[in-house]
């Protein structure tokens, strides 16, 4: 490189016909060089932003029925964790059912009450 530099600069056919790879090279350096930088500044590889045509219905389509709670759908209170986990359900006004009727499981599925 440093010849071809020297060279160029004092004739520079000569060291293109002398040095045809490393001129290549240059200038294949120098085509990524502008590339790049016309990639960074949108100058190449822009395509325009793709139009998306939205449908207006003013139909309703569905009508939204009310819940029923019954005794079997309805969120039954349960045990708490710890003694912090009762007292917050209780400052949030949850109802906490106690110990019975309710089984503790271990990690290893047998009961412990």
């Amino acid at each position: 490189m440093h010849c071809f530099a020297n060279l160029f600069q004092s004739n520079p056919k000569l060291a293109l016909r002398a040095m045809p790879e490393t001129a290549a090279g240059l200038v294949a350096a120098l085509f990524t060089l502008l590339g790049m930088l016309g990639a960074l500044f949108g100058l190449i590889g822009s395509s325009s932003k793709p139009t998306i045509q939205v449908k207006k219905s003013t139909t309703v389509k569905s009508k939204v029925e009310p819940v029923v709670v019954s005794e079997e759908t309805a969120v039954k209170p349960v045990e708490p964790a710890s003694t912090a986990e009762a007292k917050a359900l209780n400052a949030a006004g949850v109802e906490v059912q106690g110990k019975e009727g309710l089984t503790k499981r271990t990690a290893t599925g047998k009961a412990d009450l």
